[in-house]
Order: structure tokens, then sequence, then C-alpha cells
């Protein structure tokens, strides 16, 4: 007798950042300057960064690079729409066998820009994987990316919090 194969874990995060930019700024913000405002602890290997790159074409890759050839591919970019919506499938961050989607749709509203956020993700997705990819995201999209679209602050350049 065969065993049933195990429920695969899954999460599905969704999220929306409202932001007084235009979306070409937060378009920017995504596939150009990520160094600004994502880095560690949100990093695959938070000590060895050297780069961290998104290609922002059909089947670019979203990267670190941490010296020499050494790095580890986040995911791939799937689909894409300047300045709208971008996609991208691979593991995202997740350390198991696993496959996640994520994608970032941008809307013009009268005072700047939505930013319609998810992440989803099958195998390796357990309830802790979820709190503590909802907690990273808000800090990445709703702290630091705010910072650095509505101030200009850099994440190096936030003072660290005392413990």
């Amino acid at each position: 007798m065969t065993e049933p194969l195990p429920a695969l874990d899954r999460f599905a995060i969704r999220m929306e950042f409202t932001y007084s930019v235009p979306p070409a700024r937060i378009w920017k913000a995504i596939t150009e300057e990520l160094q600004a405002w994502w880095g560690p602890p949100y990093l695959l290997v938070d000590s060895e960064l050297t780069e961290l790159i998104l290609e922002p074409r059909l089947g670019g890759r979203l990267y670190e690079k941490w010296g020499g050839s050494d790095g580890g591919i986040w995911g791939e970019v799937t689909s894409i729409r300047h300045d709208h919506w971008l996609e991208i499938r691979g593991q995202m961050g997740l350390r198991a066998p696993a496959v996640a989607i994520v994608c970032f749709e941008i809307d013009p509203v009268d005072a700047g820009c939505i930013l319609k956020f998810s992440h989803v993700a099958t195998g390796g997705a357990d309830s802790q994987a979820e709190a503590a990819f909802t907690k990273g995201w808000k800090e990445l999209l709703g702290d630091r990316l705010r910072r650095w679209l509505e101030q200009g602050i850099r994440q190096e350049e936030v003072p660290a919090v005392q413990a």
C-alpha cells in the first residue's frame, strides 16, 4: 500500500502600500535602486553581499552577488509591464525546496500611487515562514522603501535600534 503524499506547505501574503510619489519613481526604486532600501537581514547571505541586482526584463534575474563568481538567485522575471507590473518566480528567499511568485503592481492615485504586493509560495512555506516574510515585507516596503522614496534616506543611514 502506498502512503499518500504529504500536503505541501503554502502561504499567500497580500499587502497594499500608498506612497506620495508617481508610479515611475516607485518603479525605478524597485528595479534600479534595491541596494538603497533592501538589505540585511532580508538577504540570502547578509555578511557577504556585494550587490543586489534586478534585471528588469522578461527572463531577467533577481540575485545577490557575494564576490567573485559566488552568489544566489532569488528568482526570474516572468512578467513585466514597465511602470506598472513586475512578477518574479523562484525560491524568493525560502530555504527549503520551494517555489514562490512575488508580484509588484503599481496603480496611480491622486496623491501618488498604490503598490499592491503579493507573495505566494508552495513547498517549505509553513506558518513560520509566512510570519517571517510578512514581517520582512512590511519593513522592506512599508518602512525602508517609503523612507527612500519620500525622504531619500538609504537603509544604511538609518540608526541601528538599541536592544
